[in-house]
Formats: structure tokens, sequence, C-alpha cells
């Protein structure tokens, strides 16, 4: 189970909107001075990230709360982010190459482009449509599970 930290904005039925801060991969590292991963995300700042999730304990807008997701979800959500995509470039790249060499084409690279460009486009609707699917499983929704007590304001 992963866990994050979030803030209610607004709720709907059963179901809440909770905006959390966005956490580079390595945000806990004690590397993060000199990898250039936490410099990267240091450049590009973190921005707050809109979730929508199962709310189970009754939060309110304003309250903070910790949400649960299931590993699964992150990792068959990435699985449709990018793999599946990227099978559908090369794919297509593949057959491209196939197909101009036993056509007798003189320009097999474009060939292998224009079908991989195509592949990677069929990869990311079919991304889109299987992760819209999966998102619609319960099992995989965040799930707000506890009330976490409000943040004390720092006076600097």
């Amino acid at each position: 189970m992963l866990e994050e930290v979030g803030t209610v904005i607004e709720t709907e039925g059963e179901y809440a909107w909770i905006e959390t801060e966005r956490q580079g991969g390595c945000g806990a590292c004690s590397s993060r001075q000199t990898c250039a991963g936490g410099s990267f995300a240091s450049f590009f700042g973190q921005r707050p990230v809109r979730i929508r999730g199962r709310n189970g304990i009754g939060a309110r807008p304003g309250e903070r709360v910790l949400v649960v997701v299931h590993e699964a979800a992150v990792s068959q959500g990435s699985l449709m982010a990018y793999a599946v995509p990227l099978l559908g470039l090369l794919a297509g790249t593949g057959l491209g190459q196939l197909l101009a060499h036993r056509l007798g084409l003189a320009q097999p690279d474009a060939v292998a482009g224009v079908l991989g460009l195509i592949g990677l486009f069929t990869g990311l609707m079919g991304g889109r449509r299987i992760g819209a699917r999966l998102g619609r499983d319960g099992r995989f929704e965040p799930v707000l599970t506890r009330r976490l007590p409000a943040m004390a304001m720092r006076s600097d």
C-alpha cells in the first residue's frame, strides 16, 4: 500500500477530491543534493496534484487526510502509460521495416517511421482505454483511510 497525505478540496457523494503535493521519487534520499534527479525535480518545482478517492471516513473540505493506493494500481497504471505506447511504437516500426523490405520500397526508414508513429498513437489510445477501465475497478481506487491533525502554521 502506498500512502499520501492530502487536503480534501471538495466532496461528491461517497467520493472526495484531494489535493496532494507531488513528491520527487528521491525526496527522502540522503543524496538528493548531488543527484541529477533531485536537481531536475527542484527546477520544475512541486505542483499540487488532485486525485479522486473513496471517502469512507466522511471527510469534509479543508480536512487533512491519509490516502491509500494499492501498489498494483500504480504499477498497472505505469504499464498503461509507458509500456503499451512503447510496445506500439516498436511493433509499428518493426512492421514498417518488414513491409517496406517485402514490397521493395526505396525508403524503408520513412515507412517504419510513419508506422511507428501510428503504433505509438494506437498504444497511447489503447493504454488510455485500458487504464480507464481499470480506474472504474474499485480495487484500484484511492481510499481515504483517516483524518489527520491540521498542520500548525509556521511563523518565520
